[in-house]
Protein backbone atom coordinates (compact mmCIF):
# COMPACT_ATOMS: atom_id res chain seq x y z
CA UNK A 1 0.00 0.00 0.00
CA UNK A 2 0.73 3.14 -1.02
CA UNK A 3 -0.68 5.99 1.57
CA UNK A 4 -0.21 8.89 -0.95
CA UNK A 5 -1.66 6.80 -3.69
CA UNK A 6 -4.46 5.21 -1.64
CA UNK A 7 -5.34 7.78 1.16
CA UNK A 8 -5.85 10.91 -2.11
CA UNK A 9 -4.75 13.52 0.63
CA UNK A 10 -3.31 16.88 -0.96
CA UNK A 11 -3.87 15.13 -4.58
CA UNK A 12 -5.44 17.50 -7.20
CA UNK A 13 -6.44 15.08 -10.44
CA UNK A 14 -8.42 12.34 -10.50
CA UNK A 15 -7.79 8.83 -13.04
CA UNK A 16 -10.91 7.00 -14.01
CA UNK A 17 -10.70 3.57 -15.29
CA UNK A 18 -14.43 1.83 -15.80
CA UNK A 19 -15.95 1.32 -12.46
CA UNK A 20 -12.81 2.40 -10.46
CA UNK A 21 -10.69 5.37 -9.86
CA UNK A 22 -8.06 7.27 -8.16
CA UNK A 23 -6.87 10.56 -6.89
CA UNK A 24 -3.64 11.45 -7.66
CA UNK A 25 -1.09 14.03 -6.90
CA UNK A 26 -0.24 16.68 -9.82
CA UNK A 27 3.87 17.22 -8.96
CA UNK A 28 4.46 12.95 -9.07
CA UNK A 29 2.60 12.30 -12.10
CA UNK A 30 4.26 14.86 -14.32
CA UNK A 31 7.53 14.11 -13.11
CA UNK A 32 7.06 10.28 -13.96
CA UNK A 33 5.55 10.76 -17.15
CA UNK A 34 5.74 13.75 -19.99
CA UNK A 35 2.21 12.34 -21.29
CA UNK A 36 0.87 12.96 -17.94
CA UNK A 37 2.07 15.91 -17.97
CA UNK A 38 0.91 17.49 -21.05
CA UNK A 39 -2.84 15.59 -19.95
CA UNK A 40 -2.53 17.45 -16.81
CA UNK A 41 -1.27 20.79 -18.00
CA UNK A 42 -4.36 20.47 -20.72
CA UNK A 43 -7.18 19.79 -17.82
CA UNK A 44 -9.69 22.88 -16.87
CA UNK A 45 -8.10 25.53 -14.30
CA UNK A 46 -4.31 24.35 -15.24
CA UNK A 47 -1.68 26.67 -14.62
CA UNK A 48 0.35 25.87 -17.99
CA UNK A 49 -1.45 24.54 -20.20
CA UNK A 50 0.21 23.04 -23.31
CA UNK A 51 0.20 24.29 -26.74
CA UNK A 52 0.19 22.90 -30.28
CA UNK A 53 -0.72 19.70 -28.25
CA UNK A 54 0.20 16.42 -30.64
CA UNK A 55 -2.22 13.66 -31.41
CA UNK A 56 -2.76 11.11 -28.22
CA UNK A 57 -4.09 7.75 -27.97
CA UNK A 58 -5.53 8.40 -24.83
CA UNK A 59 -8.54 10.45 -23.91
CA UNK A 60 -9.25 13.45 -21.93
CA UNK A 61 -12.67 14.28 -20.41
CA UNK A 62 -13.07 17.86 -20.06
CA UNK A 63 -16.92 18.08 -19.25
CA UNK A 64 -18.77 18.70 -16.05
CA UNK A 65 -15.55 17.04 -13.95
CA UNK A 66 -12.56 18.67 -14.28
CA UNK A 67 -9.46 17.76 -12.76
CA UNK A 68 -10.70 14.39 -14.43
CA UNK A 69 -8.44 11.98 -16.71
CA UNK A 70 -10.42 9.24 -18.15
CA UNK A 71 -8.49 6.21 -19.09
CA UNK A 72 -11.48 3.68 -19.72
CA UNK A 73 -10.17 1.76 -22.61
CA UNK A 74 -7.34 0.35 -20.48
CA UNK A 75 -7.54 -2.57 -17.94
CA UNK A 76 -8.45 -1.03 -14.64
CA UNK A 77 -5.89 -3.89 -12.88
CA UNK A 78 -3.04 -2.43 -15.05
CA UNK A 79 -3.72 0.83 -14.59
CA UNK A 80 -3.45 0.19 -11.07
CA UNK A 81 -0.33 -1.34 -11.07
CA UNK A 82 1.16 1.45 -13.11
CA UNK A 83 0.24 4.04 -10.41
CA UNK A 84 1.61 1.93 -7.87
CA UNK A 85 4.71 1.94 -10.03
CA UNK A 86 4.44 5.29 -10.62
CA UNK A 87 4.74 6.26 -6.56
CA UNK A 88 6.27 3.12 -5.34
CA UNK A 89 9.40 1.80 -7.99
CA UNK A 90 7.96 -1.29 -7.66
CA UNK A 91 4.38 -3.70 -8.61
CA UNK A 92 3.01 -7.27 -8.18
CA UNK A 93 2.55 -9.25 -11.50
CA UNK A 94 0.38 -11.84 -9.50
CA UNK A 95 2.84 -14.69 -9.91
CA UNK A 96 2.15 -16.23 -6.46
CA UNK A 97 -1.59 -15.68 -6.62
CA UNK A 98 -2.35 -18.22 -8.56
CA UNK A 99 -5.94 -20.47 -7.36
CA UNK A 100 -5.71 -23.65 -6.58
CA UNK A 101 -5.61 -26.35 -9.43
CA UNK A 102 -5.53 -23.58 -11.50
CA UNK A 103 -4.72 -25.17 -15.35
CA UNK A 104 -2.56 -22.16 -15.79
CA UNK A 105 0.08 -22.56 -12.82
CA UNK A 106 3.50 -24.08 -12.22
CA UNK A 107 4.81 -25.64 -9.28
CA UNK A 108 8.26 -25.30 -8.58
CA UNK A 109 10.14 -27.65 -5.80
CA UNK A 110 10.30 -25.43 -2.90
CA UNK A 111 8.34 -22.70 -3.93
CA UNK A 112 4.80 -21.14 -4.08
CA UNK A 113 2.57 -21.63 -6.89
CA UNK A 114 3.71 -19.71 -9.52
CA UNK A 115 0.47 -17.83 -12.08
CA UNK A 116 0.45 -18.19 -15.56
CA UNK A 117 -0.73 -14.97 -15.75
CA UNK A 118 1.75 -13.07 -14.26
CA UNK A 119 3.03 -13.17 -18.38
CA UNK A 120 0.04 -11.37 -19.63
CA UNK A 121 0.39 -8.99 -16.56
CA UNK A 122 3.83 -7.95 -17.67
CA UNK A 123 3.61 -8.01 -21.27
CA UNK A 124 0.28 -5.55 -20.50
CA UNK A 125 2.14 -3.19 -18.43
CA UNK A 126 5.29 -2.81 -20.88
CA UNK A 127 2.43 -1.85 -23.04
CA UNK A 128 1.08 0.93 -20.92
CA UNK A 129 4.02 1.83 -20.06
CA UNK A 130 5.08 2.87 -23.62
CA UNK A 131 2.19 4.66 -24.23
CA UNK A 132 2.60 6.95 -21.19
CA UNK A 133 6.59 7.13 -21.60
CA UNK A 134 7.66 5.44 -18.52
CA UNK A 135 10.86 3.85 -19.78
CA UNK A 136 11.82 2.69 -16.30
CA UNK A 137 8.43 0.71 -15.58
CA UNK A 138 9.21 -0.60 -18.99
CA UNK A 139 12.78 -2.13 -18.11
CA UNK A 140 11.18 -3.54 -15.07
CA UNK A 141 8.48 -5.28 -16.91
CA UNK A 142 10.86 -6.91 -18.98
CA UNK A 143 12.95 -8.14 -16.27
CA UNK A 144 10.09 -9.32 -14.49
CA UNK A 145 8.77 -11.10 -17.60
CA UNK A 146 12.30 -12.44 -18.00
CA UNK A 147 12.43 -13.69 -14.67
CA UNK A 148 8.92 -15.79 -14.68
CA UNK A 149 8.79 -17.28 -18.38
CA UNK A 150 11.50 -19.23 -17.18
CA UNK A 151 9.13 -21.17 -14.78
CA UNK A 152 6.36 -20.73 -17.19
CA UNK A 153 7.04 -21.87 -20.33
CA UNK A 154 5.38 -24.93 -20.40
CA UNK A 155 1.87 -23.18 -19.62
CA UNK A 156 -1.10 -22.28 -21.79
CA UNK A 157 -0.21 -18.55 -20.52
CA UNK A 158 3.03 -18.62 -22.27
CA UNK A 159 1.50 -19.72 -25.50
CA UNK A 160 -1.25 -16.47 -24.99
CA UNK A 161 1.85 -14.32 -24.39
CA UNK A 162 3.67 -15.30 -27.31
CA UNK A 163 0.44 -14.33 -29.35
CA UNK A 164 -0.10 -10.83 -27.65
CA UNK A 165 4.03 -10.13 -28.81
CA UNK A 166 3.85 -11.54 -32.51
CA UNK A 167 0.26 -11.10 -33.38
CA UNK A 168 -0.90 -8.51 -36.05
CA UNK A 169 -1.57 -6.00 -33.25
CA UNK A 170 2.52 -6.52 -31.74
CA UNK A 171 5.38 -3.46 -32.67
CA UNK A 172 8.59 -5.72 -33.11
CA UNK A 173 11.09 -2.62 -32.07
CA UNK A 174 9.90 -1.65 -28.60
CA UNK A 175 8.56 -5.23 -26.95
CA UNK A 176 11.93 -6.22 -28.22
CA UNK A 177 13.59 -7.19 -24.48
CA UNK A 178 10.27 -9.42 -24.24
CA UNK A 179 10.73 -10.94 -27.27
CA UNK A 180 14.33 -11.97 -26.98
CA UNK A 181 13.65 -13.43 -23.44
CA UNK A 182 10.58 -15.40 -24.86
CA UNK A 183 12.73 -16.75 -27.87
CA UNK A 184 15.55 -17.31 -25.60
CA UNK A 185 13.30 -19.75 -23.42
CA UNK A 186 12.27 -21.62 -26.01
CA UNK A 187 15.28 -22.49 -27.48
CA UNK A 188 16.30 -23.86 -24.01
CA UNK A 189 13.45 -25.90 -23.84
CA UNK A 190 13.06 -27.15 -27.35
CA UNK A 191 13.09 -30.45 -27.52
CA UNK A 192 10.03 -30.66 -24.81
CA UNK A 193 8.16 -27.95 -26.56
CA UNK A 194 8.30 -29.47 -30.29
CA UNK A 195 6.59 -32.76 -28.32
CA UNK A 196 3.75 -30.22 -28.09
CA UNK A 197 1.25 -30.20 -31.26
CA UNK A 198 -0.31 -27.09 -29.99
CA UNK A 199 2.76 -25.31 -29.70
CA UNK A 200 3.79 -26.84 -32.90
CA UNK A 201 1.04 -24.96 -34.49
CA UNK A 202 1.65 -21.46 -32.52
CA UNK A 203 5.30 -21.77 -34.21
CA UNK A 204 4.11 -22.31 -37.42
CA UNK A 205 2.10 -18.99 -37.39
CA UNK A 206 4.61 -16.86 -36.19
CA UNK A 207 7.81 -17.38 -38.38
CA UNK A 208 9.30 -14.42 -37.11
CA UNK A 209 9.56 -16.51 -33.68
CA UNK A 210 10.34 -19.73 -35.35
CA UNK A 211 13.79 -17.26 -36.91
CA UNK A 212 14.87 -15.93 -33.89
CA UNK A 213 14.72 -19.38 -31.91
CA UNK A 214 16.39 -21.19 -34.97
CA UNK A 215 18.52 -18.73 -34.38
CA UNK A 216 19.68 -18.71 -31.25
CA UNK A 217 19.40 -22.69 -31.33
CA UNK A 218 22.55 -22.62 -33.86
CA UNK A 219 24.42 -19.94 -32.16
CA UNK A 220 24.39 -22.33 -29.31
CA UNK A 221 25.71 -25.32 -30.83
CA UNK A 222 28.58 -23.03 -32.81
CA UNK A 223 29.18 -21.94 -29.21
CA UNK A 224 29.95 -25.62 -27.74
Amino acid sequence: MDIRLDSGKYSEVRIVCRDESWTVHRIVMSGKSSVFKRLIDELPGASHPSQNRPETMLTLKKDANPGVIDLTGYDPNIVDKMLRFIYRGIYDDERETAPRFDPTTYLSPGQARLNGEALIVNIKLYNLAEKFGLHELMEVAVLQYTSIVRELWDTPSFERSIKMLYGPKADEAQGRGLRNATASVIAHNVGELMDSKPFRAVLNLYGELATEVLSMVVSGQRAR
